[in-house]
């Protein structure tokens, strides 16, 4: 049976410093399952990083590190990691058969774990989640490319040369024109 993690290699997870990030993974037979990841060694990566900018110097992978997990029994291997680092992460777990060096691996690539800073997860719901809303797509039923191949093509050219492409913000004078507004006087 190949390892089933949950969550499911290849999620992406949007968590907060003082999060409690937790990783199951169920298999078959008895055995040592690990999680993989760089959560835990931000400062090791962003050292490679500066040492590659700065230097040219190439030693990826040092923040990776094994964790093991606690068995739970009946198949059932857990670990919980509290999120004290902001970053980009990724972690999966695998296994190792008792009697046995070779690592099992759930189907599928890496979790994503992208950790904020606590107070980003709160008082900014109107801008990430209301202002977008209007603008110039707020009548489109979609906002697919074809509907405007030339924007479009602008936007992939800057993607290939690695630039990111965000949209712009509806003007204030916009949204506010579509705001509900009411009282209770």
């Amino acid at each position: 049976m190949t390892p089933i993690q949950t969550p499911a290699p290849g999620s992406h997870k949007l968590l907060y410093t003082g999060d409690v990030f937790r990783i199951t993974l169920s298999v078959s037979g008895k055995g040592r399952a690990y999680l993989r990841t760089n959560l835990g060694n931000a400062a090791v990566r962003r050292a490679e990083t500066i040492s590659l900018v700065d230097r040219g110097l190439v030693s990826p992978g040092q923040d990776w590190h094994d964790i093991p997990m606690a068995d739970l029994g009946n198949g059932e291997h857990a670990i919980r990691l509290a999120l004290v680092e902001t970053g980009h992460f990724e972690a999966k777990a695998f296994f190792i058969p008792e009697n046995s060096t070779v690592e099992q691996w759930p189907d599928g690539p890496n979790i994503h774990v992208n950790v904020s800073p606590a107070p980003y997860c709160c008082a900014n719901s109107i801008y990430c989640a209301f202002i977008r809303q209007f603008g110039e797509n707020k009548t489109l039923a979609s906002t697919d490319g074809a509907l405007r191949p030339e924007r479009t093509a602008a936007e992939n050219e800057l993607d290939r040369s690695g630039y990111s492409v965000i949209p712009p913000p509806a003007p204030s004078a916009d949204s506010s024109a579509n705001w509900i507004i009411s009282s209770t006087a």
